[in-house]
Order: C-alpha cells, then sequence, then structure tokens
C-alpha cells in the first residue's frame, strides 16, 4: 500500500524538490505511509490489537474525528466510541482512540540478512528525527544489501537523506544508513563483510553536516560516532569520509546540513 502511494505523493515531490530523484528513491523501496496504509491492512483484515502490537498503530485522546470514522467503517464498529479504551491519567479518566503514528511520512525498508526486518521513516521538512517501527527481530539497517555487492569500500552515514546523497554527489552505491541501531548483529555483519569503511561523522560544528551527535559516551551509544568506535575495537580500519566530502565540495561547510547544500548548489555537481 505505501509503495504504490509513493508517485505523486508529497513524499515524491519532497524528494523532487530536495533535487533528489524519485526513481532512485523507488529503488530502495520508498513508500508514503499516509492513513490509507492502515486502512487497507484494517480492510484485509487484520485487527487494531494485532497492529498496536506491530507499533504500525498507537492510542493517544486527541485523534481526527475524520480518521476514526474511516476506522469504524473499515472493520465495520458500531460507532467511533466502540474504538476506544478508557485509562486513568493522575486520577483522572480519559478515553483514548486508535492513530497513526507514522502518517504522512516516507517510509523505507531497514534490512538484515536479505531480509526486511523493519521499517525507517527519515524526516521531511525539518521534523526533528527519524521513527523506526521495530519488529522484535533485528532492527536492520538502510541498503544492508550493499555489504554483499561487489564494491570494495562502504560508506556509513547516520540518515537515509544522507546516503542517497551521497550516493549522488560521491557516485557511491554502497552506503550504509544505520539510522540510530544498536543491534549487535548489525554492526557484526558490517565488520565481518571484509570492506573498507569510511564513516560520515558529524562535523563537530553546531551545523553538524551529517546530523549524527557524534560525541562518544559509553559502550552503549546508538550515533554515529559510538557505532565507529565499536568497529574500530572490533579490528576495522575506518576511513573519515566527510573531511574526503570536504575536500571535494569545500563548500558544504557553509552550509546547515548536507541536504541543504545539496538542494542549494551540490546537485548541479552531477548534472
Amino acid at each position: 500500500e505505501a509503495l504504490v502511494n509513493f508517485p505523486d505523493s508529497p513524499a515524491y515531490h519532497y524528494a523532487r524538490d530536495r533535487k533528489i530523484s524519485p526513481e532512485i528513491l523507488q529503488e530502495y523501496g520508498a513508500g508514503f505511509w499516509s492513513n490509507d496504509v492502515i486502512l487497507g491492512l484494517l480492510e484485509k483484515g487484520h485487527h487494531l490489537d494485532d497492529l498496536e502490537m506491530a507499533g504500525l498503530v498507537k492510542y493517544s485522546a486527541d485523534v481526527p474525528v475524520g480518521f476514526l470514522q474511516d476506522v469504524v467503517d473499515a472493520v465495520k464498529a458500531e460507532d467511533v466510541d466502540s474504538l476506544g479504551r478508557e485509562i486513568t491519567v493522575n486520577g483522572v479518566r480519559k478515553k483514548i482512540f486508535p492513530y497513526n503514528p507514522f502518517r504522512e511520512n516516507i517510509s523505507f525498508p531497514m534490512q538484515f540478512m536479505g531480509q526486511t526486518v523493519s521499517m525507517c521513516f527519515p524526516p521531511m521538512h525539518k521534523k526533528p528525527e527519524h521513527k523506526s517501527l521495530y519488529t522484535g527481530f533485528y532492527t536492520g539497517a538502510f541498503n544492508m544489501g550493499c555489504l554483499k555487492d561487489s564494491n570494495k569500500g562502504i560508506v556509513l552515514t547516520h540518515g537515509i537523506w544522507n546516503a542517497l546523497i551521497i550516493r549522488l554527489a560521491f557516485n557511491r552505491h554502497s552506503v550504509i544508513a544505520l539510522c540510530g541501531t544498536n543491534e549487535p548483529a548489525v554492526i557484526k555483519a558490517i565488520a565481518e563483510s571484509g570492506k573498507k569503511v569510511a564513516v560520515a561523522y558529524g562535523n563537530e560544528s553546531e551545523k553538524n553536516i551529517f546530523f549524527g551527535k557524534d560525541i562518544i559516551i559509553g559502550e552503549n551509544n546508538w550515533n554515529t560516532g559510538g557505532i565507529a568506535h565499536r568497529l574500530s575495537e572490533m579490528g576495522v580500519e575506518l576511513e573519515d569520509f566527510t573531511q574526503q566530502a570536504l575536500q571535494k565540495h569545500p563548500r558544504i561547510a557553509d552550509f546547515s546540513s548536507f541536504i541543504d547544500w545539496w538542494t542549494a548548489e551540490g546537485w548541479h555537481s552531477t548534472t
């Protein structure tokens, strides 16, 4: 449903406005996660409780009535009120209703061992963070299939937009976006791939070009710098991709983010 929704969706136009080819996004399984995805699953017989367990549905007291009415129609419920459940907060009883936590977001599959194991929803229009759907299995990473390709090196970065632009700006197809994964099996797979690893670190300025907060704090740190530190401890020799990028395109440092540089002028470098 999300894949079908992608063409001509807000996500499609966001990518085009950012000078990222929507067709390239579709190569990576991009979808548009609208309310139609949830309604389609309900109409196919999936229960709200099952979708909640999978993380596809959450509950809140503030849910648009229009969506709830659509859910009533999809599950053939008696009325909107029948969808709610009562909870007590600070001694006050209130009713909460199902909603789609990923609505109006672009979605990408997260992979592990050749399987899609979760979904990631990178920010659009300056939304603050990636959202991820965790299924209880390995959380995976974006484009992990490149560990099996013929390229000798890979680039690690934090976000999916960064990964896509690295491919476009530097012709590096073997780029993995970690998206905050802290899964030891993912890190082990990268370490054992035998590939050279270049890391797109943050640049230690307030701009933080590649978004990852790369201060290493403790062994369980999820950011790109923390993952790189763990790879180094496993004997992986790391290169600094950020410095390579700035040497080729020094103007990147003049922008608040990598995607802003690409949208404003970087895309000209490949045309």
